[in-house]
């Protein structure tokens, strides 16, 4: 598949990523490298590029102590398209300042982040699933990892299944911008 000359440079905003070793990393690597291959420019925003601590109870987890630093370089890189794949620091900042901005953006589903934060931090469970709303809640697509994923966020938002062998390709979302779409 060809893509077209709309989408050239994509900002892509993750908390998981490489030296992490996992199905998130795992899938956003083999979709950045399929997209560079298309001749599209990606740049990754991650937690290497930023003052990290480990995470508390999952050592092995970097997070960024200053997410606020990915908007400078994002609005440097001056994409085409803006894509938000974890629900972290660097994910949760983006989007609130998307939203700011009124600016267009994809998010994607990988994880049962509420339970994952709900058996890490005593907060109830559904805090968890409030996040999850406000974070998926208005992008223009939020795909999901798995059909299972999809079934469980029919109540939080409107995600539609990505599997790690999506095809993305860029489309007119009618008001002159351009975004990714997924299809399975």
């Amino acid at each position: 598949m060809t893509f077209s000359p709309w989408i050239r440079r994509l900002a892509l905003i993750t908390d998981a990523w490489k030296p992490q070793t996992n199905g998130v990393v795992n899938t956003l690597v083999r979709l950045t490298k399929h997209l560079e291959l298309e001749g599209i420019e990606v740049m990754v925003v991650a937690p290497d590029s930023h003052f990290t601590l480990p995470l508390p109870s999952y050592p092995e987890i970097r997070v960024a102590c200053d997410p606020w630093r990915a908007i400078g370089r994002i609005r440097a890189f001056q994409p085409d398209a803006i894509h938000v794949a974890t629900e972290g620091p660097l994910g949760f900042s983006t989007v609130g300042w998307l939203r700011l901005k009124k600016l267009r953006f994809t998010t994607s589903f990988h994880t049962r982040y509420p339970e994952y934060v709900s058996a890490r931090v005593p907060l109830p469970l559904e805090w968890g699933y409030d996040l999850v709303r406000w974070f998926h809640g208005r992008p223009t697509r939020r795909p999901a990892s798995s059909c299972s994923s999809d079934c469980e966020l029919t109540s939080v938002c409107s995600a539609r299944p990505w599997n790690q062998r999506t095809r993305s390709y860029p489309h007119s979302t009618g008001t002159g911008t351009r975004a990714l779409r997924y299809s399975g």
